[in-house]
């Protein structure tokens, strides 16, 4: 049976060898495996643009992560530092030295006498009455507020509330009293059961009360509460912020 070649277009019994003297044969196979080529090679360098343009967004996209980290723990570092300048500066003038608080003048008038918290009878007094005794009038409110640390002018003329008195020579020691303890575990001792709560007007805020946050930033981002732990667990936890951002 005869077989057409492709390349001349004449039909032969035996086209293999036809084929391996057709010179038009020979330059359609030649030319169709140079397209074979040129298309292999076209393909490979579309890859390899699509490759190199992948390669720069992902470089690109880095980059931009890289920066926004960076803006974000210089804002970070900036918050901390604030907050932490925020806590030296004082919010009272309770506590400075001398030289930087207000001279306040001597008093010139004869302090009033001294009355204590609750009358203290002896027990050697039996003609004295409880009924007889003025008891002290409520106190007002107070607040919990940091000793001095330094010396300040005219404090040995000042007069303090009296705390304890002497017992005279031979006279029993009363019992001491305890109230019952607050959520915080703190009481008070008195030498007669009290009369009035000593506590009396007192909040949460006046036991949790410092001199150093009687005026708390409104703004939240201010505050520090991690300051007390130090330099090294502040540093650590901005990096675990890092790297959630980053997730």
């Amino acid at each position: 049976m005869a077989q057409r070649c492709e390349g001349c277009g004449n039909n032969f019994k035996d086209l293999t060898r036809h084929r391996a003297k057709c010179a038009r044969a020979y330059d359609l196979l030649a030319g169709g495996l140079k397209r074979c080529v040129d298309e292999d090679n076209r393909r490979q360098a579309l890859r390899k643009a699509k490759k190199q343009q992948w390669e720069d967004k992902k470089k690109a996209q880095i980059a931009e992560r890289k920066a926004r980290e960076a803006e974000r723990r210089a804002h970070l570092e900036e918050e901390r530092a604030a907050s932490t300048f925020r806590d030296m500066v004082p919010s009272s003038l309770r506590g400075l030295p001398s030289l930087l608080t207000p001279v306040v003048p001597p008093p010139l008038a004869t302090p009033s006498p001294l009355h204590f918290d609750s009358p203290f009878v002896l027990p050697n007094d039996p003609d004295i009455e409880m009924e007889d005794l003025e008891l002290p009038p409520p106190q007002p409110r107070t607040y919990v507020e940091d000793a001095p640390e330094e010396h300040e002018p005219h404090a040995d003329n000042r007069v303090y509330p009296l705390h304890t008195m002497d017992l005279p020579p031979g006279a029993p020691r009363p019992p001491y009293y305890d109230t019952t303890p607050n959520d915080y575990g703190i009481f008070r001792r008195y030498t007669l059961v009290p009369k009035r709560d000593p506590e009396e007007g007192l909040t949460t805020a006046d036991f949790a009360d410092a001199a150093t946050h009687l005026h708390p930033a409104a703004d939240r981002r201010e505050r520090n509460p991690l300051h007390a732990f130090g330099a090294t667990f502040a540093d650590g936890l901005a990096r675990a912020r890092d790297v959630a951002a980053r997730s």
